[in-house]
């Protein structure tokens, strides 16, 4: 599975792409939104995308508003956020994704939500 992480925090960022890489997927990263847009609009094919909300340069809610126009759109998007009420400011703000995970969490919750997206 093509996965693109897009997340801030390099040590979190290191881990998922060494757990998800070990379970045989291909791992595409971006710092920040506007890295993994123009991942996106290099026709880059995501077969998941997990995105916190908080970063620099580009956010995560400016990603998702402008992935939502994108042709891919229908990719399925994990939120991870340290955002308090960040899944009720998502859907107030009509903010498309498919699964939300509060930050800290366990690895191995992660991973077990990802392979429920791995058809």
């Amino acid at each position: 599975m093509n996965i693109l992480i897009i997340e801030d925090d390099l040590m979190l960022l290191k881990l998922m792409t060494y757990t998800f890489t070990e379970d045989g997927n291909k791992i595409f990263s971006a710092n920040n939104g506007l890295e993994a847009l123009e991942m996106v609009e290099d026709n880059q094919k995501m077969d998941l995308i997990i995105c916190d909300i908080m970063m620099p340069v580009v956010s995560g809610v400016t990603f998702m508003s402008l992935f939502n126009q994108h042709p891919f759109k229908n990719t399925p998007i994990i939120v991870i956020s340290a955002l308090k009420d960040g899944e009720e400011f998502l859907k107030k703000h009509n903010i498309v994704f498919n699964h939300f995970i509060e930050k800290p969490f366990g690895i191995s919750y992660l991973k077990h939500i990802v392979k429920g997206f791995n058809k």
